[in-house]
């Protein structure tokens, strides 16, 4: 009969429980129990020898199951001989006790032509998910400590409670620990990898002073430059189509003077007046083209504002606008305030009872 507590086949398991075992390796399933699955589907696992080959059997009902399949999946979870006959016995876990995992040791680089080496916190073997190696770890932790937690409204008072709560506490620090390095690990390619398209693509983008930006801004500078000479050229036509229609009207009139003259002198009717001089339609506004297809840009009015020539007219346009109407208030309020107490013109002055 094996004695496991001696046999050299389970002294990779026993150090495990310990939590010193050597790196796994994924060509070597090691014999020993260990526990596999996540949660309530978490089954116990047996490797043993029995003879000639390697054995494994796997669940509470010990159903043969291949080393080779179970082993990368188990290896991280050793429990003790006592919990998996336990688990067995009563198809069913008592506590989670026994259920431990060794502590994460540094990864030994494999011999040439040697076995590739497993468990390391960094690297997984393969088809194994970190998070999920993890999260079953920390699932095992939130059990134990819930068994050792006191009930609501209760208080720890036996020392090796409180001693047992502690160490779930420093375990599941530890876990966080390791989550958060596995975390910072994934994540380091994918920052990375942001970075590198970030300096790719930074000369082109970047603001005010990336290689469009400038471009554009040379664009912007030669265009301002074309439309204050636009602008300047279009007052320049302006004028000279003034002037053009004022000159045309002054020739007219003085044709019209002189032909009143004349009838005048011959004792005939006098012509009509000429009619008023229309200036000639202006030219199209100069415009800059963005080649075939481009927005187009060029002169826009802007800035509309009004000037009063008919102060009067105006007003009695907006006498009826709420607008207007406010300010009148105000300023019949103001004047009858004042030390005069006068009334403006269509007002009379009221006033509140008080004493002093």
């Amino acid at each position: 009969m094996t004695d496991i507590d001696t046999d050299r086949r389970y002294a990779w398991w026993r150090l495990a429980l310990q939590g010193r075992a050597p790196q796994a390796v994924i060509s070597e399933p090691e014999c020993g129990f260990y526990a596999v699955g996540r949660g309530s589907d978490r089954k116990p696992v047996a490797i043993f020898h029995d003879g000639h080959d390697l054995g494994t059997v796997a669940g509470f009902d010990r159903t043969p199951a291949t080393v080779d399949e179970i082993w990368p999946r188990c290896y991280s979870h050793p429990i003790t001989d006592e919990v998996y006959w336990q688990a067995v016995d009563d198809r069913r876990w008592a506590d989670l006790e026994g259920i431990v995992a060794p502590k994460p040791v540094e990864e030994r680089a494999a011999e040439p032509g040697g076995s590739l080496s497993i468990g390391g916190s960094n690297h997984p073997p393969e088809g194994l998910d970190p998070f999920e190696e993890i999260t079953d770890e920390v699932e095992a932790a939130i059990r134990q400590l819930d068994l050792v937690l006191p009930r609501p409204g209760e208080v720890v008072k036996i020392k090796a409670e409180a001693d047992k709560i502690a160490n779930s506490k420093d375990r599941l620090r530890e876990l966080w620990q390791k989550a958060d390095k596995q975390r910072t690990v994934e994540k380091t390619p994918h920052d990375d990898a942001s970075k590198a398209v970030q300096a790719r693509w930074r000369p082109l983008v970047e603001k005010d002073v990336g290689t469009i930006a400038v471009a554009a801004s040379r664009a912007e500078k030669a265009l301002a430059a074309h439309l204050k000479w636009a602008r300047a050229e279009q007052e320049r036509i302006e004028r000279e189509r003034e002037a053009a229609r004022l000159a045309e009207e002054k020739r007219l009139r003085e044709e019209h003077e002189a032909a009143v003259a004349a009838a005048q002198a011959a004792a005939e009717p006098e012509p009509e007046p000429p009619a008023p001089v229309e200036a000639p339609p202006p030219p199209e506004p100069v415009r800059v083209g963005g080649g075939l297809s481009g927005r187009r840009t060029g002169l826009r009015r802007t800035n509309y504002r009004a000037v009063i020539t008919d102060y009067p007219t105006a007003l009695a346009h907006f006498r009826d606008s709420p607008t207007v109407r406010a300010a009148v208030q105000a300023l019949a309020d103001a004047l009858a305030r004042s030390a005069a107490h006068e009334a403006a013109p269509g007002c009379t002055i009221t006033f509140d009872e008080g004493t002093t």
